[in-house]
């Protein structure tokens, strides 16, 4: 987040740096702006590595580039793969792999029970229908975080 003026009505805008270059409202005046850009901040990395042998920044924090803006940002958290979660889904999907692994764990147990207790039913089925809704619709973890 970082704040400009509108150079219209001179009101002061708190914006996501997503926003950089495109066109939005201003909040006050209702006049089409182009958010001005930011100068990227110099990150440098650090030699530490993760448990699992990712990159952190020097201050613990785990790097990503946004999706839709392409801008770097980090996370307090390691982030989930998105192709992990499609293979999990694909292969795996019906016993709620995919929502085990983004921290979706009702949503799996519910998979779960359902393929367990409904399989001659039609259970797989109706799981594996679900799943692959789910994997059209699902671009987030349960804390908010992008699957990269």
């Amino acid at each position: 987040m970082f704040n400009f003026n509108c150079p219209s009505c001179g009101i002061e805008m708190e914006i996501d740096e997503c926003y950089c270059g495109k066109v939005v409202t201003c909040c006050s005046c209702r006049k089409e702006i182009v958010v001005p850009g930011i100068k990227p901040p110099v990150i440098q990395l650090g030699s530490a590595k993760s448990a699992v042998g990712e990159n952190k920044f020097t201050n613990g924090a785990y790097p990503y580039t946004c999706p839709l803006c392409g801008t770097m940002k980090s996370s307090n958290v390691p982030l989930k793969k998105f192709s992990t979660y499609v293979i999990l889904t694909w292969l795996l999907g019906v016993y709620g792999a995919g929502d085990f692994y983004i921290g979706n764990k009702n949503k799996g147990l519910i998979k779960l029970g359902i393929s367990i207790i409904c399989c001659l039913a039609g259970g797989f089925i109706a799981t594996a229908i679900w799943s692959m809704i789910d994997l059209c619709k699902t671009r987030h973890d349960v804390d908010g975080n992008p699957l990269i």
